[in-house]
């Protein structure tokens, strides 16, 4: 979609608040036909929370950003080898605004391959952790990436090591049961965030939730992130 790169400068133009500025996505098969959105937020607030909350985030492919904000917040971080946008978002969401055009100037193509079970289980458990250093920078103004560093992708060890452990589990155990359904993996994963003391409402109910074996209790699980696992086309 040629206009997309077009739409865009003027929009940040028009922003210099702005760090990035993504679009609407449409959702295609393998022949190209669209199958539906991908959900995105529009509005620098309604995108920050969608992120914190975990319904949603810009997708990666159709963004925009103004290298001088990427530089301010450091970048990309190579320790996240998987959820590495999500982690640049939500550093981004610190200081600048983010926002997405309504309209659907891009295109993901989808196949049931896109995303195996085991990349997509990764990419929950980074993009939990990016959560709990959103949570640490604020409460210590500096976050535990050296130590993600250090345990070179062993995040079973990395979050017996980090002292924020029990809410990564907590944010785990959402996750795996929103995303992938999966309610045994959910209960541990909670249980060892209220064993650390971790005892938010939503974590207690949650595992409480899955000791009975029940499948996720909300609305929609979280669709996959198109971030560096899929086909997509302008």
């Amino acid at each position: 979609m040629p206009e997309r790169l077009e739409q865009q400068v003027r929009k940040l133009d028009a922003d210099e608040g702005l760090a990035a500025v993504g679009t609407a996505t449409v959702i295609i098969d393998k022949q190209g036909k669209p199958m539906g959105r991908f959900p995105t937020a529009h509005g620098a607030t309604a995108v920050r929370d969608g992120l914190h909350a975990l319904r949603t985030t810009p997708v990666h492919g159709s963004m925009m950003l103004r290298k001088k904000h990427l530089a301010t917040v450091g970048g990309y971080r190579e320790a996240f080898s998987a959820s590495q946008d999500f982690d640049l978002w939500l550093r981004l969401t610190e200081q600048f605004a983010i926002d997405n055009l309504s309209q659907p100037l891009y295109q993901w193509r989808i196949t049931p391959d896109s995303v195996t079970a085991n990349r997509r289980r990764l990419q929950l458990q980074y993009g939990g952790i990016a959560l709990a250093f959103a949570h640490e920078r604020r409460r210590c103004g500096t976050d535990s990436y050296s130590l993600l560093e250090r345990c070179a992708g062993d995040l079973e060890h990395f979050a017996a090591q980090y002292r924020f452990r029990g809410r990564v589990y907590g944010f785990w155990g959402d996750s795996v049961f929103r995303a992938l359904n999966d309610p045994r993996t959910a209960r541990f994963y909670l249980g060892q965030a209220i064993r650390c003391g971790y005892l938010h409402p939503w974590t207690v109910g949650l595992f409480a939730w899955s000791l009975l074996g029940f499948r996720w209790p909300g609305g929609k699980p979280l669709p996959n992130s198109p971030a560096g696992t899929d086909q997509s086309t302008e």
